[in-house]
């Protein structure tokens, strides 16, 4: 069970589809400015609408939100934007010296939680030259992906029936740094105890 100081928790709440847990998103901010998340569950306070999953990598969104999410995020940038080959995300730039974006905290409202995402959980390598936001647009169906969830230890109470986030505190600056850096195994580290820690959870539930 994750708990203690700096535990946050949020309810699970049932969505279109009974094989997925879902979580109800109340918006994002970006640095201060906040952005509301609107769909046509947002008045139905019984019906969750973003899957929590830790097997899909980027988080994705609804279309309308997504693109006002990403003029903000664009507009906290002054770095030189660039065309990536992946045709699934659009907000690229170039990558700087070591890798060393400066971007916005983006804190994204669940009901009940605050979750704070950094630069490790915003923006990904997609080359040697080029980074992008790790969040992508959808028509229907938002889902929270792995790397927003990266160091957070993320608990599940079935019996609660809620989902319970707590900062791990092991992401550093460096881990932009080379691939190759000891860095970089430190954040895969940080991903694989995410992740084993949900296949346990899943296994106990299916006891």
């Amino acid at each position: 069970m994750v708990e203690g100081l700096g535990t946050v928790s949020t309810p699970i709440i049932p969505g279109s589809f009974d094989t997925f847990y879902y979580l109800k998103l109340e918006g994002m901010s970006v640095g201060s400015k906040r952005i509301d998340f609107v769909d046509a569950s947002t008045s139905n306070e019984l019906k969750g609408n973003i899957i929590i999953d830790s097997g899909t990598t980027l988080t994705i969104l609804l279309e309308n939100f997504y693109t006002k999410l990403e003029a903000e995020v664009e507009a906290h940038i002054n770095l030189e934007r660039v065309n990536s080959t992946d045709q699934i995300l659009s907000l690229c730039y170039k990558s700087p010296p070591n890798n060393a974006i400066e971007v916005p905290i983006i804190t994204a409202h669940f009901a009940g939680a605050d979750i704070v995402l950094n630069s490790l959980n915003t923006f990904v390598s997609v080359s040697d030259d080029a980074m992008c936001f790790a969040f992508a647009p959808v028509a229907s169906g938002s889902i929270f992906g792995n790397l927003a969830q990266m160091n957070q230890l993320v608990g599940y109470d079935f019996l609660r029936k809620t989902v319970s986030f707590k900062s791990t505190g092991c992401w550093f600056k460096l881990i932009w740094d080379n691939p190759f850096n000891f860095s970089y195994f430190l954040s895969l580290f940080c991903w694989f105890k995410l992740n084993v820690f949900y296949v346990l959870m899943a296994w106990c539930r299916s006891r």
